[in-house]
């Protein structure tokens, strides 16, 4: 059987399903996601942060821009009221228009010169934890409920791999 190349939406997550079982880079997988969501949902930017144990930081682990957000970037969540709320919630938020942003984001200067106006962050959690958040970033309007079950179920399938890649660390904390 020939091999088709991906290209739309349903392609992607069939891709992303079938690498959150394989072994190998997890960045495979976040980059899968990455374009799942660029183009089922469309965004400027996406971000996937480990959150640590004991919750008080996060690690960026991934970046559609890394050029802007590197990998590795850490953040104290206590500078972060927002993104505690999403965690202690576990539930997505919407992050809508300038002044929201401007509240909630102490780098929204660099998130408005990629054009961005609209946020969703989606936790995800394992045991009653959040071990990570997905940021998904683009213009004024673009994330509602539709898009924050089709962004939240894409990510989901993406936390095996987040788990196995950094679950002994978490274990270990």
């Amino acid at each position: 059987m020939a091999r088709r190349s991906v290209s739309s939406p349903a392609d992607y997550l069939v891709k992303l399903c079938r690498l959150s079982g394989d072994v190998g880079s997890p960045k495979h997988s976040f980059r899968m996601l990455d374009r799942y969501l660029k183009a089922s949902v469309g965004h400027a930017l996406m971000t996937i942060l480990k959150i640590d144990a004991s919750e008080s930081f996060s690690e960026r682990i991934y970046s559609s821009k890394p050029d802007l957000f590197s990998s590795g970037g850490q953040k104290a969540l206590d500078t972060a009221p927002q993104m505690r709320k999403v965690i202690a919630a576990g539930r997505p938020l919407v992050v809508d228009g300038r002044d929201a942003i401007r509240a909630s984001f102490p780098d929204h200067n660099l998130i408005f010169s990629l054009g961005c106006e609209c946020i969703i962050n989606v936790p995800l959690r394992w045991q009653g934890k959040t071990v990570a958040n997905v940021n998904v970033l683009g213009p004024k309007g673009a994330y509602d409920n539709e898009n924050a079950i089709k962004i939240e179920v894409a990510c989901y399938l993406c936390l095996p791999v987040m788990l196995g890649s950094f679950l002994p660390v978490m274990v270990s904390s």
